[in-house]
């Protein structure tokens, strides 16, 4: 699993820094086919320094997951990280996330099974028990579509995944009330969609994954897709587009967006 958590930090970190771009607002309304050419040039414009700082933070994220054995010091070290960052304070609890499952994906190499009797988690449960956020469940529910060998979609996530019983990290179907209800917005545009969404996530009991989460079913197996109309629909793009991305990284990979458009790995563990 370590591949996938791998992937979607590099989409997550390659969306803030897209979406961070001078040029980035530029983008909004243009279609996908025109704005490939403009995304390259603005790449290409772009500071030296400024694109160094986003692949040593890419860096320092990859880092975190690839030696999360001990999640009390893990998490530790993640929140000194977004403190002295602030570029990556606001995304602290999404990079938590996937923290939380490379610490699951370790247990599981190690055949812990029964990780939830440990001493460590029994410390940890109630001290961690208002970190992360939904991305987490969604992360949990494009794991059992890629070992299923499924296609991920709303109606599935909604209908079989939230209400499995024997699923132990779920909330309430409750708390996906609002996604149930407005599901149609996927036959809308990107913009629509999230014009609709943004006015709305505040009053949700996930604001923190409403508008990104129908961004991402709108086009899930077309990441390139996916990317550079999530940029062109508006909105809050770079929460939108980084977790959008991360998504995308952990469900498909990031074969299918061009090279150009993601942080470089280089040297990661």
């Amino acid at each position: 699993m370590y591949d996938r958590i791998k992937q979607s930090a590099v989409g997550l970190l390659s969306g803030l820094h897209l979406a961070q771009l001078p040029q980035a607002k530029q983008a909004l309304g243009t279609k996908p086919e025109t704005l490939v050419a403009d995304l390259k040039s603005w790449l290409e414009q772009e500071d030296s320094a400024a694109n160094q700082a986003w692949q040593g933070r890419l860096q320092a994220v990859l880092g975190l997951l690839s030696d999360a054995k001990d999640l009390a010091q893990s998490v530790k070290s993640l929140d000194l990280l977004c403190k002295e960052d602030a570029a990556l304070q606001p995304y602290k609890e999404y990079i938590f996330d996937l923290l939380y499952i490379s610490w699951l994906s370790w247990q599981e190499s190690q055949g812990n099974d029964d990780w939830m009797d440990s001493p460590e988690w029994q410390r940890l449960e109630e001290k961690l028990a208002e970190r992360g956020t939904e991305m987490l469940t969604m992360l949990m529910y494009l794991q059992e579509v890629v070992d299923s060998e499924l296609k991920a979609n709303l109606d599935d996530f909604l209908e079989e995944f939230l209400i499995d019983e024997e699923m132990d990290f779920q909330e309430d179907l409750e708390v996906y009330e609002e996604v149930i209800e407005n599901r149609p917005w996927l036959d809308l545009t990107y913009a629509e969609m999230v014009s609709n969404a943004e006015q709305l996530e505040e009053q949700t009991a996930i604001p923190e994954l409403f508008t990104p989460l129908f961004c991402f079913f709108k086009s899930p197996e077309k990441s390139q897709i996916n990317l550079l109309a999530t940029l062109g629909a508006g909105g809050n793009v770079q929460r939108n587009l980084a977790v959008v991305l991360a998504l995308q990284g952990f469900y498909k990979g990031l074969e299918g967006i061009e090279a150009a458009f993601l942080l470089p790995t280089e040297g990661a563990n």
